[in-house]
């Protein structure tokens, strides 16, 4: 509903009271303001003052001549996604996986089990088909699984198909690959640098908390991860190798030790990413499960670790 005056118009608006001097007003565009009791009457009452209606004006809750091209700017650019085509296309080689982590979300399956758990080159072309339909002229293609490097032989095909398609279509292809990086070995890493992949991979805190999260019947997956991590960062020219921890009840009280590992693999950011109810995680949550309360404990402790580390000049 929109109150005019002579000078302006009202703007749809939310509203969401912390107390009686503190009332949050926000708009469709994504501006916002906080307005003491007297200043929200006077915005009920639609009986707006002089000094209220300049702060209001500045942040759109109010629409004029003079804020009416910056409010629609505005309201465009927080929803010019709309109007873009589909970038990012994530894709399943395979659902099946040579670990067993106690919260995977996509519910893999054994790595020995069935073939009708893999992709097909015939889908597979179809999805390349598909892929070139969107208008955007910049495309993300994540391969994701299961462990995607089970079927390695489909990334290659994939590239190669997309490659060949992409001939008079001059989009600029980005290649990111999420891998538990076990199978990882130096022809798989030079066809990576090749066409520059971004790779990413799950590292979930000290040894014993990574190997109670992600499980791995063949050996320890810890010194793998490690390991290729560090070859990777040193002798392969990729797009990014990026590490993610998921927190779980095993790993919920080495905030400390995970910065530190983090920053002694040279990574410059560290996202802990708190257990969603979902795949396994839901079915194994009361074992693995943490409260928010715990999580944000946890949380504290790794950004207070990081600002040390910071102020020591280690960023």
């Amino acid at each position: 509903m929109v109150a005019k005056s002579r000078e302006h118009s009202l703007n749809r608006f939310f509203l969401h009271s912390f107390g009686p001097n503190r009332n949050l007003i926000t708009t469709d565009h994504g501006a916002w303001a906080v307005l003491n009791s007297e200043e929200l009457q006077q915005l009920n009452e639609r009986s707006i003052g002089k000094e209220l209606a300049g702060k209001l004006e500045d942040c759109g809750v109010i629409v004029t001549e003079k804020n009416r091209q910056k409010i629609d700017e505005r309201f465009g650019k927080r929803f010019d996604f709309l109007f873009n085509g589909t970038c990012l296309h994530i894709i399943n080689p395979t659902l099946r996986c040579n670990q067993s982590c106690v919260y995977c979300y996509a519910n893999s399956k054994s790595a020995s089990g069935s073939p009708e758990q893999d992709l097909s080159r015939e889908t597979a072309k179809k999805i390349v088909d598909f892929i070139f339909q969107s208008p955007a002229k910049d495309i993300t293609i994540e391969f994701q699984g299961g462990e995607p490097l089970l079927r390695f032989d489909l990334i290659k095909f994939i590239v190669g198909k997309v490659k060949e398609k992409n001939r008079g279509n001059g989009k600029k292809i980005q290649w990111n690959v999420v891998t538990n990086l076990t199978l990882m070995d130096e022809q798989k890493a030079k066809f990576f640098e090749k066409n520059r992949f971004c790779l990413s991979t799950s590292l979930d805190g000290p040894r014993k908390a990574h190997e109670k999260n992600r499980p791995f019947t063949e050996g320890q997956s810890y010194e793998q991860v490690i390991a290729w991590v560090k070859t990777l960062k040193r002798d392969y020219r990729l797009g990014h190798v990026g590490l993610l921890p998921t927190i779980t009840k095993y790993n919920l009280h080495y905030a400390k030790e995970l910065v530190e590992l983090y920053a002694s693999l040279g990574m410059q950011d560290i996202r802990p990413v708190p257990l969603r109810r979902i795949g396994k995680a839901a079915e194994n949550w009361g074992e693995i499960g943490c409260t928010g309360k715990q999580y944000l404990r946890f949380w504290k402790g790794v950004v207070e670790e990081c600002i040390k580390r910071t102020r020591q000049g280690q960023f």
